[in-house]
């Protein structure tokens, strides 16, 4: 079965992680026919080599956009470039598992329209974290969404069509992947997270440092706005649960960091 990989990648990317991402795309027990990279604005020499040295390798089709627009934006431009009707996802940063794309094929034969895995956290010199585990039954799933991202966005896969008849990811900061997949719940949409640790994440302190002020405050209550649209719960739980968050993304990094590694991780 035929499938395409999309990618962004913008000019703060880290080119030794880039290199190693795409090696672990072209490292897979099965290939994808294409790698679409959208360039969310003039890239640095290092990465433009970086992507070059791999283009007929992995047959990457480059969409090049003007400016730096964020990663839904970058996303769902990609997908107008996408030729194939299942879609895997993979970042610029990550390694994924030589097996993932593989052992992520099958539930599409079965008739999935959105499919993820599991993800093991890392810092940048690969040593271990944490591990983010997500639901696997559509009910669990469904529940875990009302309070928190029930796929791990580098590791998922999804139907092409599913995901632009739901008019792609919606614009919430940092946060599009999430709104996504509450989109195409509250349509009905055929789901499962696998078992299987499909990706290494690069995170660690900077993520976390990433992760706080005033801007994730007001995109997390446009999510929980969002999620009330969607149907999946009321506003009184949306305005706490959107408090609750919102005190952590206001925290001093290092208690942050805290409470993502030991409260919300294994």
């Amino acid at each position: 079965m035929v499938f395409s990989v999309l990618m962004a990648t913008y000019i703060n990317d880290d080119r030794f992680l880039l290199g190693k991402a795409l090696q672990s795309i072209l490292d897979q027990t099965i290939q994808c026919s294409e790698l679409v990279i959208v360039e969310d604005g003039a890239l640095t020499d290092e990465l433009y080599s970086v992507i070059d040295s791999y283009r007929d390798k992995l047959n990457i089709i480059s969409v090049v956009l003007d400016e730096n627009y964020g990663l839904a934006t970058a996303l769902n431009e990609g997908l107008k470039h996408i030729s194939n009707d299942i879609v895997l996802r993979a970042d610029s940063d990550d390694i994924n598992n030589p097996v993932r794309f593989e052992r992520q094929i099958q539930p599409f034969i079965e008739g999935y329209e959105l499919v993820g895995g599991m993800v093991r956290e890392v810092g940048k010199k690969g040593e271990h974290i944490a591990y983010r585990i997500v639901p696997e039954s559509i009910k669990d799933i469904l529940n875990f969404s009302k309070n928190r991202n029930p796929f791990n966005h580098m590791t998922i896969g999804f139907i092409k069509k599913v995901v632009l008849d739901a008019g792609g990811y919606p614009n919430i900061h940092l946060k599009e992947d999430y709104a996504l997949w509450a989109t195409l719940l509250s349509n009905g949409v055929k789901a499962k997270n696998l078992n299987e640790i499909f990706v290494d994440a690069t995170t660690g302190s900077d993520m976390y440092r990433r992760r706080g002020g005033l801007k994730y405050v007001r995109s997390e209550f446009e999510m929980q706005r969002h999620l009330v649209n969607c149907g999946l719960k009321n506003w009184f739980s949306a305005f706490l649960v959107g408090v609750i968050r919102s005190l952590v993304f206001l925290m001093p990094c290092a208690i942050r960091g805290y409470i993502y590694e030991k409260v919300l991780r294994k």
